[in-house]
């Protein structure tokens, strides 16, 4: 059992601090997974199926679509090919999926029975290795993490930011304008 010095001495603001910044890194990168993990799926199976020669065959040889829709498939299969290799999407999905579990990682040794100040320190440090490996943070996708974060821990809407559709919509391909973002409150 923790003795009481040792809590005390953990100062409970940058304990809170350090526990939200992780929660918010673990949902921004189950988000990303997510989001790679979609692209993955979908640009598989329709490459499966606009890929199959026997559908396109079968396509041509019939009155019912128009001549060219082959071709067409065609292209679509080539360009879900070209945009799985240029986003390496199961990669990055593998990548985010590791980030996550390794905020996981800290947040089970901030939140353990034992913390002491070292062990404090040392998620701290290890928050910061991991952080110096991560890709560029998207920061219209981490704004929505901590506003979803904010929302399961029971917070007023006025330290929300105030995050407009068009932003929401493309927050997991690039930023639109994250500097103009501002607190609802």
């Amino acid at each position: 059992m923790m003795s009481e010095q040792a809590k005390s001495s953990i100062d409970q603001t940058k304990l809170h601090d350090l526990l939200f910044d992780v929660r918010r890194s673990v949902r921004y990168h189950n988000r990303r997974r997510l989001f790679y993990d979609r692209i993955c799926k979908g640009s598989d199976a329709l490459t499966a199926i606009f890929g199959s020669a026997t559908i396109i065959t079968l396509l041509g040889s019939t009155k019912v679509v128009p001549p060219e829709t082959p071709m067409y498939m065609a292209g679509i299969t080539a360009i879900l090919s070209v945009i799985n290799l240029v986003f390496d999407t199961k990669e990055n999905a593998r990548l985010h999926h590791d980030l996550a579990r390794d905020f996981i990682t800290i947040e089970k040794n901030l939140i353990a029975p034992h913390l002491t100040p070292e062990k404090f320190a040392e998620a701290e440090a290890r928050r910061l290795d991991i952080e110096a490996e991560e890709p560029p943070v998207l920061k219209v996708l981490d704004l929505t993490c901590h506003n979803d974060l904010l929302k399961a821990m029971g917070y007023e809407e006025e330290h929300y930011y105030k995050i407009g559709f068009w932003r929401s919509a493309f927050a997991n391909f690039f930023d639109l304008f994250p500097g103009s973002i501002k607190k609802a409150g």
